[in-house]
C-alpha cells in the first residue's frame, strides 16, 4: 500500500508541474505580446511626432527648427527604417509604419533603441531630420554681377552640438566655364559654441550673361554621426550696360507682361529686370493690384540702381488651391524714389484644374481602446475598439476627401465608412475615426482606404492589433508615507502619499484614490501628483488634516478604470508637539522689613494640547527664571496648580512672566500679567 501511495503522489506531482509549466508559458506569451504591441505603438507615435514636426517647421520657413526627444522602439529593422521623399518609414516588431509629410524630407534616424535628442530643421524648400551639429546664418546666397566681375559673401557656421566637430564644405557647381566659384576655408574644426566665417566668392567671364544655380554642401561630423546642410547659390550675371537710348524710358521694367497657365495650388516664378536709362535711382518698391496681383509675393525693395544699369527681381505667384477655374488679371507696379518714376508689369493668368487621377493616401492607422489608456492595451468585452487614420490627398491631386473606410478581418470583410473627426468631409486632408465595438480575446487586423471626390481610391493601410483578457485585477498600492514627517505632530496638517501601479495587472489607468484614517468611514479624495489620473502608474497624495496624539492607521484605496480596488495601510504615531498653557497668573505678598516676599501662582494646563503631564513651570519678575512647585507636591497631571517664591521686592508695579513644560519636552507660550506689590 505504501508503494502504491508513493506512485500516486509522484503522478499527481508530475501533473501539477505540467499545469504550472503551461500556465507560465501562456503568461510569458501574453507578456511578450503586450511588449510587442507597446513597441509597435511606440513606432506609430514616433512617426506621427516626426511628420507633425516636419510640417510645422516647413510652413514656418527657412531656419525654423524644433528639438524632439524621441524614443526608438526595440526590435527595429534598420534596413526597413529610412527617410525618403515625403515619407518616414519605421519598421519594428515585423510591422511597418509609414508617415507622410507635406515637406520634402531627408536625414538619418538613430537606430539604437531608447531615448535620443534630434532636430527637425527647415531648409526652406525641404526639411532635415537627425542630429543637428551646426547652425548657419544664411539659407541661400544670391549674387548680381557684371560680366568679367567678381563678388563675395560670407556664411557663418556655428557648432550647436555639445562636442567638437569637423566641418567640410564642397560645391555642386556645373558652370565653371562661365562663372568660377570658390569656398574658403573648406575644412576646419569647431569646439562647442564656436563659429567660423566661410567666404564664398564668384568670378564671371566675358560673354557669361545669364543666371546660374548650384549648391554649397556643408558636412559636419563628431566622428560617429553626421549632419549635412545644403545652401542654394544663385549668380545673376548682367549683360553689359546699354548706352543711353532715346527710344527707352528713363526708368523701365522688362519684360512688361507676365502671362501663364497655372494649375490651382501651383506656384510659378519669373525673373524681371528693373532698369535705368541715363539716370540713377536709390530705391524701387513694388505694388500689386487685381486678383492676380494678390497672388504675387517676394515683393521686397531693390536698389540703388546706377546710371544706365539693370538689376534682377524674382517674383513668385501662387494660385490658391480653392481658386475657381478662369482667367484673372492684375498688375505689378515698380515705384522708384517715392514715385519719381514708375513702370508696370501686366499680369494675365489662366487658372486650370489639375487632372486628378491619384487616390488619397491612407496613413497613420492607430488602433486603441476607447478608454484613456496610454499603454494601448485593449481588454476583451470591456473596451470598445477605436481605429483612427488620416486621408491625405494634398500631394496626390489636392482634391477633397470623399470618404475614408475601414474593413475588419472578420467573417464579413465588408468596408464600412469612417467618420471625419471635424464633422465633415470637406478638405484634401481629413482625420477619420470609427468605433469597432468590443472584441473577444485574440489578434485582429484592420485595413483603411480613402477616396477623393473624383472617386479615386488610394492605397490600403493595414494595422494588426491584439485584444487581451478582461481586467479583473486590482492595482497595487504601495510606498505609503507622510509629510511633513512619518511621525507628525498633533499641530501639523498631515499629507499622505502613496503609489498606485496597474502595470502587468491589467495595464489600465488608475482612475481614483482615496484615504481613510482609522476606518472612520470618511473617504478623503487623493489627487494625482502629475495633475491627472491618466496612466497605469500614479503617485498620489491627499490631505488628512490634524490628528490627536496616539497611534493611527491610514488606509489608501485605489481604483483602476474598471473599478478594481486595491489597498494598503500604514500605522504611524502622532506625537505631542504643543506645550502647555500658563493660566490664571497672580501673586501673594508677605511683609518683610521695608520690602515684601512675593509668591507667584499659576495653573499649567496641557488639556487638548497633547494631554501630557505638566513636568515644570517657571516664573520671573526680573531677568531670572525661578522654578515653581506643584501645589499638590508633584508634577504628575496634565493640569497643575503651581507656586514659586520670587524673592523680596519693594512696593510697586511689576510684570510677572510664567511658562510651563509638559512631559513630552514641549515648552508652552509665555504668559504675562501686571502685578502690584502694595505699599
Amino acid at each position: 500500500m505504501r508503494g502504491q501511495s508513493s506512485a500516486e503522489l509522484l503522478i499527481l506531482f508530475a501533473a501539477l508541474l505540467f499545469v504550472l509549466a503551461i500556465a507560465a508559458y501562456l503568461s510569458n506569451q501574453q507578456l511578450a505580446s503586450v511588449s510587442q504591441t507597446k513597441e509597435i505603438n511606440k513606432a506609430a507615435t514616433l512617426v506621427d511626432d516626426l511628420t507633425s514636426a516636419a510640417d510645422e517647421v516647413y510652413y514656418q520657413g527657412y531656419g525654423a527648427r524644433k528639438r524632439l526627444i524621441i524614443d526608438i522602439p526595440k526590435n527595429l529593422d534598420a534596413d526597413q527604417t529610412y527617410i525618403s521623399g515625403n515619407s518616414i518609414v519605421i519598421t519594428a516588431s515585423n510591422t511597418t509604419i509609414i508617415g507622410e509629410s507635406q515637406a520634402p524630407i531627408h536625414g538619418i534616424l538613430p537606430l539604437t533603441s531608447g531615448k535620443h535628442e534630434i532636430w527637425v530643421v527647415s531648409e526652406g524648400s525641404s526639411v532635415r531630420i537627425g542630429y543637428a551639429f551646426i547652425s548657419i546664418d544664411k539659407g541661400s546666397l544670391f549674387f548680381t554681377i557684371d560680366e568679367e566681375d567678381s563678388d563675395s559673401d560670407a556664411i557663418e557656421i556655428e557648432n550647436i552640438y555639445d562636442t567638437g566637430i569637423n566641418v567640410t564644405l564642397s560645391a555642386e557647381w556645373l558652370h565653371s566655364i562661365d562663372v568660377a566659384l570658390s569656398v574658403s576655408p573648406n575644412n576646419f574644426s569647431l569646439a562647442p559654441g564656436d563659429a567660423q566665417d566661410v567666404t564664398v566668392a564668384v568670378q564671371s567671364f566675358d560673354g557669361s550673361a545669364g543666371i546660374y544655380d548650384g549648391d554649397i554642401i556643408i558636412n559636419a561630423t563628431d566622428g560617429i554621426s553626421e549632419d549635412s546642410v545644403r545652401v542654394p547659390i544663385t549668380v545673376y550675371v548682367l549683360a553689359p550696360p546699354v548706352s543711353n537710348q532715346s527710344n527707352l524710358s528713363d526708368f523701365y521694367v522688362t519684360p512688361d507682361e507676365w502671362s501663364a497657365t497655372v494649375q490651382r495650388g501651383q506656384t510659378i516664378q519669373k525673373y524681371f529686370y528693373v532698369c535705368t536709362n541715363g539716370i540713377s535711382v536709390d530705391n524701387v518698391q513694388f505694388e500689386t493690384s487685381g486678383t492676380a496681383g494678390d497672388w504675387v509675393w517676394n515683393t521686397g525693395d531693390v536698389g540703388p540702381i546706377g546710371v544706365t544699369q539693370c538689376v534682377s527681381k524674382l517674383f513668385f505667384l501662387t494660385v490658391p488651391s480653392a481658386q475657381s477655374v478662369g482667367n484673372y488679371t492684375g498688375t505689378i507696379t515698380a515705384v522708384a524714389d517715392g514715385g519719381a518714376y514708375t513702370d508696370e508689369i501686366s499680369l494675365s493668368i489662366e487658372v486650370i484644374s489639375p487632372v486628378d487621377v491619384w487616390g488619397p493616401r491612407a496613413r497613420n492607422v492607430v488602433v486603441h481602446a476607447d478608454t484613456p489608456n496610454p499603454s494601448w492595451v485593449i481588454h476583451a468585452f470591456q473596451d470598445e475598439v477605436i481605429v483612427n487614420a488620416t486621408c491625405d490627398d494634398t500631394t496626390r491631386g489636392n482634391s477633397d476627401i470623399l470618404y475614408g473606410e475601414a474593413s475588419f478581418a472578420d467573417a464579413s470583410c465588408n468596408w464600412v465608412q469612417m467618420d471625419p473627426v471635424d464633422g465633415a468631409y470637406d478638405s484634401p486632408y481629413e482625420r477619420v475615426t470609427y468605433n469597432m465595438g468590443v472584441f473577444a480575446q485574440g489578434s485582429y487586423s484592420v485595413s483603411v482606404r480613402c477616396a477623393d471626390v473624383y472617386y479615386n481610391i488610394g492605397n490600403i493601410a493595414q494595422r494588426w492589433f491584439t485584444v487581451y483578457p478582461p481586467d479583473y485585477t486590482a492595482p497595487r498600492v504601495s510606498s505609503i508615507w507622510l509629510s511633513p514627517s512619518n511621525t507628525p505632530g498633533m499641530s501639523e496638517d498631515i499629507t499622505v502619499h502613496a503609489s498606485a501601479n496597474d502595470w502587468n495587472r491589467g495595464d489600465s489607468i488608475i482612475s481614483s484614490c482615496y484615504a481613510e484614517v482609522d476606518m472612520n468611514g470618511t473617504h478623503i479624495p487623493m489627487t494625482a501628483d502629475d495633475g491627472a489620473y491618466d496612466e497605469p502608474y500614479e503617485d498620489v497624495s491627499g490631505d488628512i488634516g490634524k490628528l490627536p496624539v496616539g497611534s493611527h492607521i491610514v488606509y489608501v484605496f485605489c481604483n483602476d478604470y474598471y473599478n478594481n480596488t486595491g489597498n494598503d495601510s500604514r500605522t504611524f504615531n502622532v506625537v505631542d508637539d504643543l506645550g502647555p498653557l500658563a493660566l490664571d497668573l497672580y501673586i501673594t505678598t508677605i511683609p518683610s522689613g521695608f520690602r515684601y516676599a512675593v509668591y507667584a501662582h499659576a495653573i499649567g494646563n496641557d488639556t487638548n494640547r497633547g494631554d501630557s503631564d505638566i513636568s515644570l513651570c517657571r516664573a520671573r519678575i526680573t531677568w531670572f527664571w525661578r522654578n515653581m512647585d506643584a501645589d499638590d507636591g508633584s508634577y504628575d497631571e496634565p493640569v497643575e496648580e503651581v507656586n514659586g517664591n520670587m524673592g523680596l521686592y519693594y512696593a510697586g508695579t511689576y510684570t510677572l512672566y510664567v511658562r510651563c513644560r509638559d512631559s513630552a519636552g514641549n515648552w508652552g507660550p509665555t504668559n504675562t500679567t501686571t502685578v502690584t506689590v502694595p505699599a
